[in-house]
């Protein structure tokens, strides 16, 4: 047999490891099931703000359980089979990311992770009124997309004291009143102010 074909040779056993074989012997490949199937699914891990690698960030994979680390340049490669994914990267000071990926036969998948650094943050505070009387609207809802929700004081005002960099969506309702979004966006150490003037139903 050619040494090239015995180099790439994919299948779960290796054959080869017992003996080497000798002139006019043959192998009969019984099926095992899982030979041939297994494909690649590779990426990077970078910081979402410096876009550098981040080295040991651990790559999950669901199902299968499978886990691995990244390398200095921030790059992974893990074996899975055909079928749909939810691949996870972590590193110590980030906030982890999550995506759904289908693996193809014979293609290679790649992903790219920019994790946002949990020191990579800012604050949001405001306030709501009455379009009218332009008096504060007291116990409104303030929801950000990513899930945080304040209620308004006796002022109308409202505060999120760490909010990670980025652009988010903020909704505001309250009752009697026509409920009110708009996108704010969170720099890194900065405070974003907004006025939202909320119209009565």
């Amino acid at each position: 047999m050619p040494d090239r074909a015995v180099e790439s040779f994919a299948g779960v056993g290796n054959p080869f490891s017992l003996r080497r074989l000798q002139s006019g012997e043959r192998i009969v490949d019984v099926g095992s099931g899982a030979g041939f199937d297994s494909f690649i699914a590779a990426g990077q891990v970078t910081d979402s703000q410096t876009r550098l690698a981040i080295v040991a960030a651990t790559v999950s994979v669901s199902p299968g359980g499978q886990s691995v680390l990244t390398d200095f340049n921030g790059n992974f490669s893990v074996n899975v089979r055909t079928g749909t994914y939810t691949v996870t990267a972590k590193a110590s000071g980030y906030s982890s990311g999550s995506q759904t990926v289908t693996v193809n036969g014979g293609q290679k998948t790649n992903l790219v992770f920019r994790l946002v650094g949990v020191t990579a943050s800012g604050s949001l505070n405001g306030s709501v009124t009455d379009s009218l009387s332009g008096n504060p609207t007291v116990g409104a809802t303030v929801t950000l997309s990513d899930g945080m929700v304040r209620v308004t004081d006796l002022n109308g005002s409202f505060s999120y004291a760490i909010v990670l960099t980025g652009s988010y969506t903020l909704t505001v309702s309250a009752v009697g009143y026509v409920t009110q979004s708009q996108i704010v966006t969170v720099k890194t150490g900065k405070t974003t102010n907004v006025q939202i003037s909320l119209a009565r139903s």
